[in-house]
């Protein structure tokens, strides 16, 4: 975790002819400097007045995947984190945490000194809430079963939907069929991909000197270009 930074929201600026002042906001991360000043007329007269702009706290957050959770032979990702205001402070270091946000872009410039662009964006999840995941209910990676059906529950109606709907032989062409509508055929494709979504459960077979097996599904989909692969 980084130390806490002021960000600019709304910047006051102050006609230093007149005495004008205007309030203005911050659009993606640049400042719009009025040009004129709309009392006196005079042009690129304002100035900034730091004192009276409004700042909200940001700090950077470097998460990064539980041991426990990453294949062997693979070394653990990681990706940045934004937080603002309250969220500030949300967690320390060392900590094993759910983070629900916002994943986004921001372009770089190639040099402080000119506002190009480089062609490689940042790319960082602004931060919306932060839960904190005890070592008990930390497993895998996921929230144990325990816990995770007190926080689910079902209605009756629901629950009775689901039984019937599991009942059905033809529930697994209902699926391909309802898989990407939009796309015509490609039911082998759908099956693939509709096996991928549903996934599995990590299987450790340490003690049997198996190793271990993903929960993951990976599909390789190899074919002509604009066959709707993406």
């Amino acid at each position: 975790m980084s130390d806490i930074y002021p960000e600019m929201k709304d910047a006051h600026f102050k006609c230093a002819c007149c005495g004008h002042k205007l309030v203005t906001s911050i659009d993606r991360g640049r400042v719009n400097e009025p040009t004129m000043c709309p009392r006196c007329g005079s042009k690129n007269s304002f100035e900034i007045v730091h004192n009276l702009c409004l700042f909200s706290d940001k700090q950077y957050v470097k998460m990064q995947e539980t041991p426990d959770t990453v294949p062997e032979g693979e070394t653990p990702q990681n990706v940045s984190l934004i937080v603002y205001d309250e969220l500030v402070d949300g967690c320390k270091p060392g900590d094993k945490v759910e983070i629900t946000g916002i994943y986004r872009a921001q372009g770089i410039r190639a040099s402080r000194f000119k506002r190009t662009l480089r062609s490689v964006f940042k790319t960082y999840i602004d931060v919306v809430s932060i839960s904190s995941m005890h070592k008990d209910k930390f497993q895998f990676g996921n929230v144990d079963k325990n816990d995770h059906e007190e926080q689910v529950k079902f209605t009756e109606h629901e629950k009775a939907e689901y039984k019937m709907l599991s009942e059905d032989p033809d529930l697994y062409d209902k699926l391909v069929n309802s898989f990407a509508p939009s796309i015509w055929e490609c039911n082998d494709v759908k099956k693939g991909v509709l096996c991928q979504l549903f996934g599995g459960t990590p299987k450790d077979f340490g003690e049997d000197l198996r190793g271990r097996f993903r929960s993951d599904i990976n599909i390789l989909l190899v074919g002509d270009p604009s066959t709707a692969k993406s």
